[in-house]
């Protein structure tokens, strides 16, 4: 039970100084008096509220109740939360920010659920009491002997009246009943509507975060001193995201060793065909910084000029050539000890098989100031491989 004098007003101000006090469980918030206030927090009009305090409340409130629910937590006096929300949801003079967090509050109270105790006043509490009693009193007077005697005979009297009242009254019954049913299964039909309408909101937000999560992997700017991190200075120029041959002879560059998972190496060539472009086993990858490494038993690369794979020792095992400015996409999976080769993203249809682990990352070019871009650099959570085309052992 709380007493009034307990109860103490928050303002925005200090309800968010409160929710930003850090709690081991939820319950130590939920339960506390500064949660009573919260409803009648929201009730201020609109233009009283500053929107930037507002959201951000809302934020730590909606971060609450989704700790609640993870953790199977009830929460008191959902209800009239819920409505002081709602209330305040409906005000059309709130910015965008504020809008996009009263739905996410709204939809993180609505999957909590309510505990079956509530937090009141004691001035309420005494309301309730005074009620229950005048209640008592009436029920009181009605058990008076003579009162139901004369009750009694009056009812005797007015017997036919009261019938026709009673016929009435059924009457209204009935049509209250249907009214009643229409409104349920109008009801039933808008719940229906909005908990789609939540799913899809989740669906979107989710979609939302993936896009994102993409366009900030592919904005991040590239620094190829971070992906290739062996290799000749007498033979490679490294500068931004793009790597280049200064001497004019071969010579090879390669990325650090891989041994578990997927990881794959995009690059994007630019006048020159003497290219080969694959991995090779991480030990024998030092010998090759002066030199070519697609001629080793251990290498597996692809040729840029005809597409053909080396050292497979046909011609005739080709994939299609890669273009000027095209991405072209290596795929190592340590597990299967596969390498794929993709354009464009587009698989190709060879690719080697029984490859070593751990390897490298490599790279052979003689052509002189061709540049060739680093386009992407990492490990995959999910391989882009979509079906297992013609596999080459490498041995």
């Amino acid at each position: 039970m709380l007493s009034s004098t307990q109860h103490t007003h928050q303002t925005m101000k200090s309800a968010l100084e409160w929710l930003d006090e850090e709690y081991d469980l939820p319950s130590d918030k939920v339960q506390s008096f500064q949660w009573l206030s919260l409803p009648s927090l929201f009730t201020t009009p609109p233009e009283h509220q500053h929107s930037e305090l507002l959201s951000n409340v809302l934020q730590r409130l909606t971060a609450i109740l989704d700790k609640c629910f993870d953790n199977h937590k009830p929460i008191p006096n959902k209800r009239s939360l819920h409505s002081s929300l709602s209330q305040l949801a409906q005000s059309s003079s709130h910015e965008a920010k504020v809008k996009k967090c009263l739905q996410l509050c709204l939809v993180s109270l609505d999957n909590v659920d309510e505990d079956q105790f509530s937090i009141v006043e004691t001035s309420e509490l005494a309301a309730m009491e005074s009620k229950d009693q005048t209640i008592s009193e009436l029920k009181q007077q009605l058990t008076n002997q003579g009162d139901l005697e004369e009750a009694a005979e009056l009812l005797r009297a007015d017997e036919p009246i009261l019938t026709s009242v009673v016929r009435m009254l059924q009457k209204k019954k009935e049509e209250s009943q249907r009214e009643n049913d229409e409104l349920r299964s109008e009801l039933a039909s808008k719940t229906q509507k909005l908990e789609e309408n939540e799913r899809n909101l989740t669906q979107t937000q989710k979609t939302i975060k993936e896009m994102q999560a993409r366009l900030n992997a592919i904005s991040k700017e590239i620094v190829a001193s971070d992906v290739i991190v062996t290799f000749s200075p007498n033979h490679f120029r490294l500068s931004g995201s793009y790597i280049s041959n200064i001497s004019g002879k071969w010579g090879s560059c390669f990325t650090k060793p891989v041994s578990t998972g997927i990881h794959r190496l995009s690059i994007r060539t630019f006048g020159t065909s003497d290219i080969y472009f694959g991995a090779c086993d991480a030990s024998d990858h030092p010998t090759y910084l002066n030199r070519f490494v697609h001629g080793s038993a251990n290498a597996a690369m692809m040729l840029k000029s005809n597409g053909s794979l080396d050292p497979t020792g046909k011609n005739e095992i080709r994939n299609l050539s890669p273009r000027e400015g095209q991405e072209w996409s290596a795929e190592a999976d340590m597990e299967k000890r596969t390498l794929h080769f993709f354009l464009d993203r587009v698989q190709q249809a060879n690719h080697f098989i029984n490859i070593p682990v751990p390897l490298v990352f490599a790279i052979d070019t003689k052509t002189k100031d061709a540049p060739i871009e680093i386009t992407f650099w990492g490990e995959l959570k999910v391989s882009h491989v979509k079906n297992y085309g013609l596999g080459h052992n490498l041995r």
